[in-house]
């Protein structure tokens, strides 16, 4: 739950109302009937920010059943810049980490080592045909 606080803090300091939430399953299935209710019930809903790429690319794909497309019906952009996300049409808009350098921080806090010297790089958002 701690992406959803996040996201909520986020939207409340820049004075925005709170985002609509949408849980998709791995199944192609059960996300077109969800993503349809979704719809249906949040008509003015522009944009999806899914937890990792692999959800996004369910969002894409649920929404290629209900005959939508992104981003003019609805953009996706995905979090973490999988390799498959470039593969996908459209191509996936994603949010880039410095994952192993994170990870490296993160073993070197937890074992109880000083920070290392080099940072990791900013966030940066690739952006693609879904976004």
């Amino acid at each position: 739950m701690a992406p959803y606080r996040l996201i909520r803090r986020a939207t409340q300091a820049a004075g925005l109302p709170d985002c609509s939430t949408l849980v998709l399953p791995g199944t192609l299935d059960t996300a077109e009937e969800r993503l349809r209710a979704f719809r249906t019930e949040h008509p003015n809903v522009t944009a999806v920010l899914a937890y990792n790429d692999d959800l996004a690319l369910v969002t894409l794909a649920a929404m290629r059943r209900l005959g939508l497309r992104a981003p003019d019906d609805l953009a996706v952009i995905g979090f973490d810049d999988t390799p498959h996300g470039a593969l996908f049409s459209p191509a996936l808009t994603t949010v880039h980490i410095d994952a192993e350098a994170i990870g490296r921080d993160a073993a070197r806090t937890a074992l109880g080592l000083p920070p290392a010297d080099t940072a990791s790089r900013p966030a940066r958002v690739i952006v693609r045909e879904s976004g």
